[in-house]
């Protein structure tokens, strides 16, 4: 049984570990929604913003079947839908290289869960040729934009737990909290998914502190998939899983006895009402996840950011972690369909 979350606030919780503690980068949040050059020193002179012609929509369906290689029609992306999204509080937004040929794409829509309003966002797609150059961390910016202009003031999506490197970019880089576990979210096999919540506006990060802690442990196979409590404070469980496994593998017998284990996990603990708010390259084999009571999340009270030892981690450039969570013939994804 978890510890009652109101008895010691998430300020007490730090000062405990604060020798555990390490800092991350955070998001730069400059770009314009409506187009404009990005000069940064991983990606020179590209031009980020809203795509609303046709054939930018038509650039979009290209590169978005090209990357993927769906084989259903089902499962193309049509242009006509991301022209009505456009016009009724959607988003569809683009970087272009400097010879202007489209190499990022995303598309969202307006959500709700019934009680909250939201932007969620679908796909977020990155030419191969282009991955760690941060165009991931770019479109999110753009997107974050374009859903603050509609009104929205949080933007959600889904991506596969099984990808590490998905899940550093969406939690210590962008700081989203994964809220939901979903079995099957899309009615198939293998595709079990967590829910990313995203705070749009500008505020300091009430996670950050928390986000930054390393695991004192060197977990590797044999604790993939399963629950690991914090060995200093119960009220964080870590989640080591296979560092290497990137969305166009081949289905392995071990990566299919990963997604289940790592699936009896992420249910007990959603059950339990915990969150994921981190996930850390621990060794060369192994990631882990991060989660710790929803009600801790929600209260915020972390008290300032210390400084301490930085985990020893060898994760991928948290400005292209977007996109290299996938293979060399694949880009990257927030979600894959």
């Amino acid at each position: 049984m978890w510890p009652d979350p109101t008895a010691t606030t998430a300020r007490d919780l730090l000062t405990r570990l604060k020798h555990r503690l390490h800092i991350m980068p955070t998001v730069n949040r400059s770009a314009s929604a409506a187009g404009t050059p990005r000069v940064t020193a991983e990606a020179p002179h590209l031009w980020s913003g809203t795509l609303s012609e046709h054939s930018e929509f038509l650039e979009a369906s290209e590169l978005y079947n090209r990357v993927f290689r769906y084989g259903s029609k089902g499962l193309a992306l049509n242009s006509n839908l991301l022209s009505a999204l456009v016009h009724n509080g959607g988003s569809a937004v683009g970087v272009r290289a400097p010879d202007g040929r489209l190499i990022g794409f995303a598309y969202g829509f307006p959500g709700t869960d019934g009680q909250t309003g939201y932007h969620y966002s679908q796909v977020a797609v990155v030419d191969p040729a282009w991955q760690g150059h941060g165009i991931g961390r770019m479109l999110k910016e753009v997107q974050r934009q374009v859903a603050l202009g509609w009104g929205a003031h949080t933007m959600r999506w889904t991506f596969d737990p099984m990808f590490s490197r998905n899940g550093h970019f969406n939690f210590n880089t962008l700081r989203g909290v994964g809220v939901r576990f979903f079995e099957d979210y899309y009615g198939r096999e293998r595709t079990d998914r967590v829910l990313v919540e995203w705070t749009l506006d500008d505020r300091p990060d009430p996670l950050a502190s928390l986000r930054d802690l390393a695991p004192a442990a060197d977990w590797g196979h044999d604790d993939w998939g399963q629950p690991r409590p914090d060995a200093a404070e119960d009220r964080l469980v870590w989640v080591p899983i296979d560092a290497g496994v990137v969305a166009g593998d081949t289905e392995t017998a071990e990566i299919d006895w990963g997604r289940a284990a790592l699936r009896s996990t992420l249910r007990d603990l959603y059950d339990d009402g915990r969150v994921i708010i981190s996930c850390l390259r621990l060794t060369h084999d192994t990631s882990v996840y991060l989660t710790v009571p929803g009600e801790l999340a929600e209260a915020g009270d972390t008290g300032g950011t210390e400084t301490g030892p930085h985990a020893d981690h060898d994760e991928a450039d948290a400005t292209s972690a977007a996109e290299a969570h996938t293979s060399a013939g694949q880009a990257g994804t927030e979600e894959d369909a």
